[in-house]
């Protein structure tokens, strides 16, 4: 009993230390963790907090795979509180994916083989969209508006890669772990309204795993302004006011 009493013990203080670990930032100051899917309890994504579109989610190992199921690829969004979800406007989101080849997938067309309007995560649907395919590496893109792009960082099939999104207002840092981080802003991100979104290509298999998302205190990093500038001379900040041309081609 009392080696049993002692296992329990071990178990809640690790779980409860997990819990109160933050996350690194370069933007915001993190809060409290008030949302975590590890897929570890083997519970597949269901309502309130996640809608799927036409495609199919289970565990494996825990981690949570999609594959297609006659739409144009493997979608899932956690929704907002506003449709009964966790998102609140503002929040810090860290959250690790992969996509690898499905060969059960038939490529329809040629579309589907080299693009697709897939292949990326967002907040908001297309809001502000971090998008990635094969011949022209990251893109980020307003709405359905003319991208910024970067064909200096290609997600790599089979590779995990590991995420942190701090989102306040009308700004959006996204920082890939030993990788780039990408900085957007627009007034259209004040309207969030759908909460965030993966979507792989038809012809992959998505995976998903240690999502967790953080209040802000409302604080900023003093390293922030330092950290922006570096960002905007690597050319990977899209400011609408470093945009005029920039047009949003199709409303929601």
């Amino acid at each position: 009993m009392i080696r049993i009493l002692s296992l329990l013990s071990i178990t809640c203080l690790a779980t409860l230390s997990r819990a109160e670990d933050k996350p690194a930032t370069q933007f915001l100051v993190p809060g409290e963790l008030f949302f975590e899917a590890t897929f570890e309890d083997d519970v597949a994504p269901a309502k309130p907090h996640w809608q799927l579109r036409k495609s199919t989610w289970t565990i494996h190992d825990g981690v949570l795979k999609g594959v297609n199921a006659g739409g144009n690829g493997p979608f899932i969004r956690l929704l907002d509180k506003e449709k009964g979800g966790p998102l609140p406007e503002d929040y810090i989101m860290t959250f690790s994916f992969k996509t690898e080849e499905n060969p059960n997938e038939k490529k329809s067309n040629k579309h589907h083989e080299t693009y697709s309007s897939g292949q990326r995560f967002s907040f908001g649907h297309y809001d502000a969209k971090y998008q990635w395919r094969p011949d022209i590496g990251m893109d980020l893109a307003i709405s359905h508006g003319h991208p910024l792009q970067d064909d200096r960082f290609h997600i790599e099939r089979s590779k995990w890669y590991h995420v942190t999104a701090e989102i306040r207002g009308d700004e959006i840092l996204v920082s890939f772990k030993d990788g780039p981080s990408y900085y957007m802003q627009h007034d259209q991100f004040r309207e969030k309204d759908s909460g965030w979104e993966f979507f792989a290509h038809v012809s992959e298999v998505g995976h998903l795993d240690n999502l967790r998302v953080y209040d802000i205190t409302g604080d900023e990093l003093s390293s922030w302004p330092k950290t922006l500038e570096t960002i905007k001379e690597e050319k990977r900040a899209f400011l609408s006011s470093e945009n005029p041309d920039f047009k949003i081609t199709k409303d929601k």
